[in-house]
């Protein structure tokens, strides 16, 4: 299951940046996955930032098999194109 979820472009440790270079080797793997593409400078995704940090976070402290990334749509269109994610439509959310 991929869920793919527009927010801001934020830096946590925890959350792994995905790019065109590593997304096949992260998603192909044996987690799920929630995938948050962001553009900075959004104010509304801003605000929901600290809400996906403490996602990540909690995951990881339940040791759950789900992972959070994050994949900056300014710097990887080729990926956010592909799911149908435009520049202007953060924020948005779907799953696939």
């Amino acid at each position: 299951m991929l869920l793919i979820l527009l927010l801001p472009n934020f830096v946590c440790s925890e959350v792994v940046t995905l790019t065109r270079d590593n997304w096949f080797q992260h998603i192909a793997g044996t987690h799920d996955w929630y995938v948050m593409f962001s553009q900075s400078g959004c104010p509304h995704c801003k605000r929901l930032e600290p809400l996906w940090v403490a996602l990540e976070q909690q995951l990881a402290a339940d040791g759950a098999s789900v992972r959070v990334g994050q994949v900056n749509v300014s710097a990887d269109n080729g990926i956010a194109l592909t799911f149908g994610v435009r520049a202007s439509g953060v924020p948005t959310g779907g799953q696939t």
